[in-house]
């Protein structure tokens, strides 16, 4: 079996090994459908096996039915008729022309358009897209959810239903545009006399990658023996004096990375939890799971393992603090830079800070490198893995208690994302009794600062309103937290479902049954004109204050 794509010139600079277009989304797109729709009998791209197929399409492959130059102006010309104005469909484009934003989600919008996919596909990812916009912080399964409807999607598609369809190192992160999407790899493999034909399409931020790789190329065996044949060949590097010598080397050196780069960037739970229990086995399956070479990676690790052994009675002889310390000292930690990636995590362990004795930092030196959002997002959601609550609600008072704390002050989507997250977890069993330690935390930390206080205090009513509204009694102790006075301005750490509907009706129902004397002090009235002026955020005036958008 062997795929026929379109014949695409790869830019000079990139590597010809693997045969990497310049091309980007649109490229990307068409080399995809090309090989979904290529008939091996007939060697022509054929259509017929997908309904409801919208012209454009049809047309494009009635008139290059067999494999084509890409790179021929009628060509894109043709092409680009098909991809541009996909808007309808909820297809981004950057701004100022018709070029597909990179990002699989937005992507996998415009494959469904351009093939006359159902409603119900093009209505699931945009669920997709509209979960990791609530809540950047992707649930345990999101991606793996993800993984699974990109491969039944395509799989649909593909004429040849021999095609393997798999996507790899999937993650979360902002488009261009500022959206949320998800980036990684989709990879369809067929299978042939001569080995495999892998294509992958890679998405990054900015930009979408293709590579192809040929069964000759492709070795099949394990990862294993991938590795062990590149090392025996790697003995010619004390004897290099030929350019095929040097060529051979630095074909195993692209082989060695390829094999790394495979590897998943996630850390092993069940790894995890070994090593802090003790069991060499747990060290022995992180340094197996991936190579441990780049400073995010060892910083995810230090976190993860520190955080779920908060709890247990360590001592500097334990395998999880030994562990920790091989890691800070395999990196230069007397840079501040490296310090503000690999030390926030230490500040939550409290007296644990005890097992690092080299490390020489006072109290307040952990905390003036601690202003980092997204390392205080990445620490927070390992706490919330834990499931404790004894752990989170100690972590949290941590957080509010670092001085001017950047990762409540500037109140990103993905901070109100953690915040739901922590909502969610403390008040699974609707107790009442942990949204008054939550702002007994809030007024002895922030001091003056009592503007912090109700920002985070509006963001839990909120919440509160919004999934418990089967909880009155919960409802009303948080409203009892609320100040008399307030303004806008307090729900900016805020994440609404439905622009503050919800908490509007409760209020008024809340008014209409209360006191005279209770509705003098001005609170219900004030909160109603709160919510009310959020709903038409930005004012008309206001409308480059992009911060208050929501």
């Amino acid at each position: 079996m062997r795929i026929q794509l379109p014949a695409i010139d790869a830019n000079a600079n990139r590597n010809r090994l693997f045969q990497t277009y310049s091309d980007c989304a649109e490229t990307g797109m068409l080399v995809l459908l090309c090989c979904l729709t290529y008939d091996q009998n007939t060697q022509t791209y054929e259509t017929k096996h997908i309904r409801d197929l919208p012209s454009a399409l049809e047309n494009f492959f009635a008139i290059y039915s067999t494999p084509f130059n890409g790179s021929d102006l009628k060509v894109h010309m043709e092409w680009s008729s098909v991809v541009t104005f996909l808007n309808e469909s909820g297809v981004a484009y950057k701004h100022g022309g018709h070029e597909i934003i990179s990002g699989i989600l937005n992507f996998l919008l415009a494959v469904s358009a351009v093939t006359g996919r159902t409603y119900i596909d093009r209505h699931a990812i945009s669920r997709f897209l509209q979960e990791i916009a609530d809540s950047p912080v992707p649930r345990k399964n999101f991606l793996s959810d993800v993984s699974e409807f990109t491969e039944n999607m395509l799989m649909q598609l593909s004429l040849n239903k021999d095609v393997q369809i798999s996507c790899r190192n999937l993650s979360c992160r902002e488009r261009t545009d500022k959206v949320q999407d998800v980036f990684g790899e989709i990879i369809l493999r067929y299978k042939g006399c001569s080995g495999e034909d892998q294509l992958t399409i890679w998405f990054d931020k900015g930009h979408t990658n293709v590579s192809y790789v040929p069964g000759s190329r492709l070795t099949i065996g394990p990862t294993v023996e991938r590795i062990v044949a590149a090392l025996d060949i790697d003995r010619i590097k004390s004897k290099a004096s030929t350019f095929i010598d040097y060529l051979v080397i630095h074909y195993i050196t692209k082989t060695v990375e390829e094999i790394y780069n495979q590897s998943e960037e996630s850390i092993p739970d069940s790894a995890i939890k070994q090593l802090i229990n003790n069991e060499r086995e747990g060290i022995t399956r992180i340094f197996m799971h991936r190579k441990i070479q780049d400073t995010k990676y060892k910083s995810k690790l230090v976190a993860c393992t520190a955080i779920h052994g908060v709890e247990l009675p360590l001592t500097s002889e334990d395998i999880s603090p030994r562990f920790i310390t091989n890691i800070l000292g395999s990196v230069l930690l007397g840079d501040k830079k490296i310090q503000s990636i690999m030390l926030p995590s230490l500040i939550y362990i409290g007296a644990q800070r005890d097992l690092y004795p080299y490390i020489q930092l006072k109290i307040e030196d952990y905390e003036s490198i601690a202003d980092s959002t997204t390392e205080h997002i990445n620490i927070l959601t390992h706490v919330l893995d834990t499931g404790s609550d004894t752990v989170l609600m100690r972590c949290l008072k941590i957080l509010i208690t670092i001085p001017n704390s950047y990762s409540f002050a500037y109140a990103s989507n993905e901070m109100r994302g953690v915040l739901k997250r922590i909502f969610t977890q403390l008040f699974a069993n609707n107790s009442t009794q942990k949204a008054a330690v939550i702002k007994k935390y809030l007024e002895s930390s922030w001091g003056l600062d009592k503007i912090m206080t109700k920002k985070i205090l509006y963001a839990l009513y909120v919440y509160v309103c919004e999934e418990k509204g089967e909880m009155p009694g919960l409802i009303s102790a948080v409203y009892d937290l609320l100040p008399n006075w307030g303004s806008s301005i307090f729900l900016k750490c805020s994440m609404s479902k439905d622009k503050y509907t919800t908490v509007l009706n409760i209020l008024k129902k809340k008014k209409e049954v209360m006191p005279a004397a209770e509705q003098d002090t001005g609170k219900i009235d004030n909160l109603l004109t709160i919510f009310m002026q959020a709903r038409t955020w930005p004012p008309e005036k206001d409308k480059n204050l992009s911060f208050m958008r929501y």
